[in-house]
This record gives structure tokens, sequence and C-alpha cells, in this order.
């Protein structure tokens, strides 16, 4: 069996190398792999699922496929209690959704004729508040 020794080119390169993945490293968002939580605003004007101003979320707009999705939840800002509709034609997704999450919290959300809401986890209505 022949072993070579590492040339200096060859360190250079491994060095380098693992620099580059190290510095890669500090680019990877700790959230890869969690659902964001989007919340329906206090402020909602309207009951319409896709209307972006509807919901808490950042960056700002409706709920997508990795979102958490609470409708009727005690944190800042979200509303108590809503009403949401997924309109005819409108095409919903979402990771989980908790509709009356928190004590004295109630919602509802109504999904018309033509239109769809894809979850990749569960729904669950009035963990602790009620829910429809």
């Amino acid at each position: 069996m022949k072993v070579e020794n590492m040339t200096s080119r060859n360190w250079l390169l491994s060095g380098l190398f693992m620099a580059v993945l190290s510095t890669a490293a500090l680019f990877v968002p700790a959230s890869i792999g969690k659902a964001a939580p989007v919340n329906w605003a206090d402020s909602a004007a309207t009951s319409d699922w896709f209307a972006s101003t509807n919901w808490i979320r950042t960056p700002a707009g409706y709920p997508t496929a990795g979102d958490s999705i609470y409708i009727g939840n005690n944190t800042t800002g979200a509303a108590r209690s809503g009403d949401v509709v997924i309109g005819s034609g409108g095409a919903a997704a979402g990771s989980t959704l908790q509709i009356g999450y928190t004590p004295g919290t109630t919602g509802s959300l109504t999904v018309q004729s033509g239109a769809s809401l894809t979850l990749s986890g569960s729904a669950t209505l009035g963990q602790q508040g009620s829910g429809s």
C-alpha cells in the first residue's frame, strides 16, 4: 500500500473547505423543521382567510404549508375569537390548526364548497376554549 504525504496544496484546500462549511452552518435558520405560529389578528377586518392583514405572521401574509395556525388565542395581538372563511376556489394550507386554543377563546372555520384546507399535521377544536 502506497501512502502519500498530503501536499501543502491539499492542506490548503482541506482547510478552505472546512472554513466554508463552518461559515455555511452559521446561516442555517434555527427554525428549520419548526412550524411558524400564525394567529388570527384582533384587528381582522373581514373573515377572509386569504386577506394577509387578517393574520399575525412574519413575514406578513396568510398561512402557508409550514405554519401552525391559531384562530382564538390569548397571545398578544391575536383575536380571542374569530370566524374565518376559506372562500370558494381557495386552496389553503398549514402544518397544524388550533381553533379555540386557550381558555376563554372561541373560533370557527368555514370551508366553502369548492375550497380546500390541507394540513400536514393535526387540527384541534376547543383545546382549552371552544371551536367549530
